[in-house]
């Protein structure tokens, strides 16, 4: 009657655990209070890893992620070994405790890799890394991810004090100068939805040399070689937005422009009253520093310069016979610095008039069913976009920061025709099968020893199936009639989240690269990654990687071998508790 009750030695089972325990008690009809437990997913008298407590509160809440428990006093162990001991445990049992890789790299010798995840609150979640190298010493570090009503966030720490942080031969002497054996990196992001039309978001990176990224976090070093440092409140509602951003430079080995602060106020494009005209209007005032990286050879001089920039447009769009647009515009754009290449402060003005004129078709082809979807609808929409600019100012007076900067005088006209095919998925969705957007620029004024048309530029997007997709983007010279610079992606997902990809990039006398990449049966108990990265032009390889997983009653298993662009091995092993459907396994 009263759902509750004193039990000896007992034995439970909760999705994915099994908890053994000297004494229990049940407190409510879904509370229980174990003492002397112990904790594993390995089925069976002897298991391999396993965890005790002295006391485990067992609350169980129905939820996917699995029962929530709270341990005091808490041991893990790897066989008779303990690893880890904490005094306080708190988590979901469906979330992942510990992974473990070990290996040898010819830069880092051998090595142990160990990740402890544990979640002291509801809202927290701790990851403790633990890496020995043989060649390199001990490497710490410890990260917390938090999630608020509103955001989520993150710290990620790693300190190693290394035995030989000159292991890479390219690095520059200057690059050398600036490290020593103490290394670290500190990351911190947060991004918090602070009402419906504002949110704030920032990331910092603080890094002790130029290369411990690419030592020790070699992934994220090839997607970030030099890491952002910014903090942004944006406010975008219907008919307008406006930001406040700081960005700033933490470190002197990259080169990088501060913006102390950046206030941005851009009015959408909005009717005029009742009258047919349409205004758009983008805003800026920011005060920035170009600051250089201490590895340029020789030194570059810094600048810096407050800005005030405003670029307003009107458009008038028009339309006859309901199909065909034209869209005439004028504009003006004023930048003001306080600072030039002469060392005076001026105003910039650009006087811009333009008109957009374009047109759809559209065909039915065919409203049979195939693999690509119901039905196939042609849509053609050829364009024409003609751009006139007249500049006060040249590029060469003034400091470049970014692309507004760079701006010009102009008198060039835009060609192109966009063509789609869809077709219906599903009960209503349309998909575009292919988008391709075709386009090449004629310029009527055109500088000495500058040609007429630029590039023919296509842009492609195939999605055969919801799970096949190609992107091909390509530049042909009408002149010399090379095809530069032309990459191509390809991507096949099947039904069991296998992933089939192919890469190309190709830039004439400079590259030509292929990727290919498999990771197959990621849910079953073997499973295989295998990528590789070939340029064809120097006959190199940059990366070849294989990876082989196996996953036994509770524990996981992987075997992997990388060589990098200079030919040097790394072999790993690695462990993880298959219990836990949201472990992922990282090197």
């Amino acid at each position: 009657k009263t759902r509750e009750g004193t039990f000896g030695k007992s034995f439970m089972y909760f999705e994915p655990a099994y908890i053994t325990a000297e004494k229990t008690e049940r407190v409510s009809t879904n509370e229980f209070v174990m003492y002397n437990a112990t904790i594993t997913t390995c089925s069976g008298e002897n298991p391999t890893v396993y965890a005790k407590a002295k006391e485990v509160r067992v609350l169980d809440e129905k939820k996917a992620s699995g029962v929530f428990i709270k341990a005091k006093h808490v041991t893990f162990f790897v066989g008779p070994v303990p690893v880890f001991y904490t005094p306080i445990w708190q988590r979901h049992l469906g979330y992942r405790i510990f992974t473990f890789t070990v290996g040898y790299g010819s830069r880092v010798g051998a090595f142990l890799m160990g990740r402890a995840e544990l979640h002291p609150t509801e809202w927290l979640t701790s990851n403790t890394h633990f890496d020995l190298y043989s060649k390199r010493g001990l490497g710490i570090g410890q990260d917390f991810d938090w999630v608020t009503p509103h955001g989520k966030g993150a710290i990620e720490t790693y300190y190693i004090d290394d035995n030989d942080p000159y292991s890479n031969k390219d690095d520059s002497a200057v690059e050398k100068a600036l490290t020593d054996s103490q290394r670290y990196r500190i990351k911190i992001t947060h991004r918090e939805q602070l009402n419906k039309e504002t949110y704030f978001s920032t990331k910092l990176n603080w890094l002790s040399d130029p290369g411990v990224l690419r030592d020790f976090f070699n992934e994220e070093y090839k997607y970030a070689a030099n890491p952002e440092n910014y903090a942004v409140v944006q406010h975008s509602a219907e008919d307008y937005a406006a930001s406040l951003r700081l960005d700033r430079r933490m470190y002197d080995f990259y080169t990088a422009v501060d913006r102390m602060p950046e206030l941005t106020y851009d009015k959408y494009r909005s009717q005029i009253g009742d009258s047919p005209f349409v205004f758009e209007s983008e805003n800026s005032a920011v005060y920035l520093d170009k600051r250089h990286s201490e590895t340029n050879a020789p030194l570059i001089p810094d600048y810096n310069s407050a800005r005030f920039d405003t670029h307003d447009q009107i458009f008038l769009p028009l339309r006859f016979d309901e199909f065909f647009n034209v869209i005439p515009r004028a504009g003006y754009r004023g930048t003001w610095y306080s600072d030039t290449e002469t060392g005076d402060a001026a105003l910039r003005n650009l006087y811009e008039l333009g008109t957009l004129t374009s047109f759809k078709s559209y065909k039915t082809l065919t409203e049979k069913s195939s693999y690509f979807g119901t039905g196939l609808r042609h849509v053609v929409e050829p364009y024409a976009d003609y751009s006139y600019r007249y500049a006060t100012m040249h590029t060469n007076e003034i400091h470049q920061f970014d692309a507004i900067d760079a701006l010009d005088e102009q008198n060039e006209v835009r060609l192109g025709a966009r063509n789609l095919l869809q077709s219906k998925r599903g009960v209503k969705r349309i998909a575009n099968v292919v988008d391709s957007d075709v386009y090449t620029t004629y310029r009527l004024d055109h500088r000495s020893g500058e040609r007429a048309f630029s590039n023919l530029v296509a842009d492609t997007e195939v999605s055969l199936t919801d799970n096949f997709f190609i992107g091909t983007d390509l530049e042909y010279n009408w002149y010399t009639h090379d095809l530069t610079p032309a990459n191509a992606r390809a991507k096949f997902i099947t039904d069991d989240q296998s992933e089939y990809s192919l890469e190309y990039r190709y830039l004439d006398g400079t590259r030509s690269l292929f990727t290919p990449k498999a990771v197959l049966f990621p849910n079953d108990k073997w499973s295989y990654e295998f990528s590789a990265s070939y340029d064809g032009k120097y006959d190199e390889w940059y990366e070849r990687k294989i990876l082989i997983n196996h996953k036994f009653d509770c524990i996981g298993m992987g075997v992997g071998l990388k060589v990098d662009e200079d030919n040097e091995p790394q072999f790993w092993i690695q462990f993880w508790l298959t219990a836990f459907p949201k472990s992922e396994v990282k090197l």
